[in-house]
């Protein structure tokens, strides 16, 4: 699909952008099956009260939680550099392609449920439940954990903040929770 985008596009047959998405978290609505719905899990199912299952490690010491590391943004930054990229006239783009990688940074596991930890309190960490996957485990080996964000940077997509840009996605899927549900 993205090569016939970016030929049409060449072509001038229309104004084709293909944006390749990092992780999205916090993703609202329920689990899925894919490997990655996890790091949405953590966070979403605690914060409306439910358990949740970390599969990549036995309990909160395990030393896997920060052997993976996953590149994500959070759904917020995603949808401002998705209106964004509506925006940028077609010069903006380099002629070899149209398609770009938007930016993201780089968390574990463990800074995940420091996050959760941060914004829920003792009472979401209690929800979280240890069982350790190893077909997860074995696909998170194959993820990459970063990306370079330069040549994205560069046209004007923004990235979360690495310091804060986790705990900054819990807070506003806590903040999203409140406002369709009431306090928790």
């Amino acid at each position: 699909m993205e090569l016939y985008l970016f030929d049409y596009s060449r072509k001038g047959y229309l104004d084709g952008r293909i944006l390749r998405l990092p992780t999205v978290a916090i993703r609202a609505g329920a689990p899925s099956s894919a490997a990655s719905s996890f790091i949405s899990g953590l966070i979403r199912e605690p914060l409306m009260g439910k358990r949740s299952l970390c599969p990549v490690a036995t309990g909160p010491d395990d030393p896997n939680l920060s052997r993976f590391p996953v590149y994500l943004s959070r759904v917020s930054t995603i949808i401002h550099n998705f209106v964004y990229a509506l925006s940028l006239p077609t010069s903006a783009f380099p002629s070899h392609s149209r398609t770009v990688n938007l930016p993201g940074i780089t968390t574990t596991p463990r800074l995940i449920l420091d996050a959760l930890a941060a914004v829920g309190g003792p009472e979401a960490m209690a929800l979280v439940d240890y069982e350790k996957d190893d077909k997860i485990l074995h696909i998170m080996k194959a993820w990459p954990g970063a990306f370079t964000n330069e040549a994205a940077l560069k046209m004007g997509f923004v990235r979360d903040d690495p310091e804060t840009g986790f705990e900054d996605a819990v807070k506003d899927f806590k903040r999203e929770l409140e406002s369709n549900y009431g306090a928790w």
